[in-house]
């Protein structure tokens, strides 16, 4: 699925980490204020790939974290998101756990973390951060091969380990 829009040039992201790149996109037109927020928005999405477990970022391979407003009307209709629903990542692409043999000479895997939904949610920066960094990871989870139904498994284990 393609989001239709010119990227940046990527950047190699800041970690010591296995094959995976974070290109921005910025909308077409914004003023200064704007601007600002989406360069500490690009960093708050860095920070949280920096900081995933590094036996993690040593295993992610042939993967793109782009940076999104919104879902693209493709990406919502693929995905079924009914009116007033939306998301706050997508994962497109080959799941580590099925690539086989042939794999090879593709085009990166694309990781979609969507900036106004979660701008929007959030009543601070902190707020921002945090869903920013369970997105992150919920994405992962999925380029590792994990399905939904196993990543809210999980979810649901982080959140218990993390209030004990």
């Amino acid at each position: 699925m393609s989001a239709g829009k010119v990227f940046h040039p990527r950047r190699k992201a800041k970690a010591k980490s296995g094959n995976y790149y974070v290109k921005f996109r910025r909308p077409s037109k914004f003023d200064n204020d704007d601007l600002m927020e989406i360069r500490e928005f690009e960093q708050i999405v860095s920070h949280a790939l920096a900081n995933t477990q590094p036996k993690f970022l040593r295993q992610l391979n042939n993967v793109a974290v782009v940076i999104a407003d919104e879902p693209t009307p493709a990406q919502r209709q693929e995905l079924k998101l009914r009116k007033g629903e939306t998301l706050y990542g997508v994962y497109e692409g080959v799941p580590q756990t099925r690539r086989g043999t042939g794999y090879s000479g593709v085009l990166p895997d694309k990781i979609t973390i969507f900036r106004r939904p979660i701008e929007s949610q959030a009543r601070s920066v902190a707020e921002i951060e945090e869903l920013v960094r369970q997105t992150v990871w919920h994405e992962l989870a999925h380029h590792f091969g994990l399905d939904e139904a196993r990543v809210r498994r999980s979810e649901i284990r982080r959140r218990r380990v993390r209030t004990n």
